[in-house]
């Protein structure tokens, strides 16, 4: 099964933190948001394949982050795929993300699962550095 992270957005709350970086990619501790999220998901059996959905501004950070990422062996084909043990991790140039959701559950079928770390919304620097202070 696969799980479609959706991390196309551009964090402007965040100011000059994310101006050139993307929010999935700070770091929390020694991990990422999208690192600790991904470690998260793949406690769930079921899921063998990760999608993760970007703008054109943060690709190639987010093709370094895969590339640089110790799990991961190159195997990179047209979508940007890299494969690890456990799962594909399949990087897809632009989409229109904020119609995907809606996309897939008109053709495909969806499922929810409750996530085991819980979640804590970063969405302004206040709440970015209480999770740094939190988490890390």
């Amino acid at each position: 099964m696969k799980c479609v992270v959706i991390a196309a957005g551009y964090a402007t709350r965040l100011g000059e933190l994310t101006k050139n970086f993307p929010k999935p990619l700070l770091k929390i501790g020694a991990n990422t948001i999208l690192g600790r999220m991904l470690d998260d998901i793949d406690r769930i059996p079921e899921i063998d394949e990760h999608i993760i959905i970007t703008n054109h501004k943060f690709a190639p950070i987010f093709e370094e982050w895969i590339k640089a990422n110790t799990d991961l062996t190159d195997n990179t084909d047209k979508n940007q795929s890299v494969q690890s043990e456990q799962s594909v991790v399949r990087y897809m140039k632009p989409i229109t993300a904020g119609n995907l959701a809606h996309y897939m559950v008109e053709h495909t079928t969806m499922h929810a699962w409750p996530m085991s770390a819980g979640r804590f919304d970063i969405g302004s620097l206040d709440t970015y550095y209480e999770a740094v202070k939190r988490f890390g």
